[in-house]
């Protein structure tokens, strides 16, 4: 299950036979049961023998965030019009995207933006939100 920019990885114990008797160890890498980040990781295990022959066996985890990013926007911002000019400054807080992964990226895809001249009538402000694994948000207006 998904925890915060990793994942809950489990795998089988290494096999390991020797006419001597032999046990291994975990060198390298994260137990069977961690959360393991986003991105690749090597487990690394090592058997000895008796006779203190040793054998090493690897292998890759790799956990991907497939996982969009969050956006909530502002409420509808209202504002009276210069009567002079017929338009309007506007300023509001501009949404803020989250991720569970660092990264995450917020941009205005349509409209004026905040401390922008507004015309009379509706402007849409649209933001989506990018995060580092190139996972889109749905757009909030």
């Amino acid at each position: 299950q998904p925890s915060a920019c990793g994942h809950a990885v489990s795998y089988s114990a290494p096999t390991v036979s020797d006419n001597c008797g032999a046990s291994y160890a975990l060198v390298s890498g994260p137990q069977s049961g961690a959360t393991v980040p986003v991105g690749v990781s090597q487990v690394t295990f090592l058997a000895t023998d008796s006779a203190g022959l040793t054998a090493a066996c690897s292998f890759y985890i790799t956990v991907l965030d497939v996982s969009p990013p969050n956006i909530t926007c502002p409420a509808e911002v209202i504002v009276p019009a210069d009567a002079t000019f017929c338009d309007a400054y506007v300023t509001y807080a501009e949404p803020i995207g989250v991720d569970d992964c660092v990264g995450a990226m917020t941009v205005r895809s349509t409209g004026l933006g905040s401390g922008a001249i507004f015309p009379v009538g509706s402007t849409l402000e649209t933001f989506v939100v990018w995060d580092a694994a190139r996972n889109l948000s749905s757009a909030c207006a």
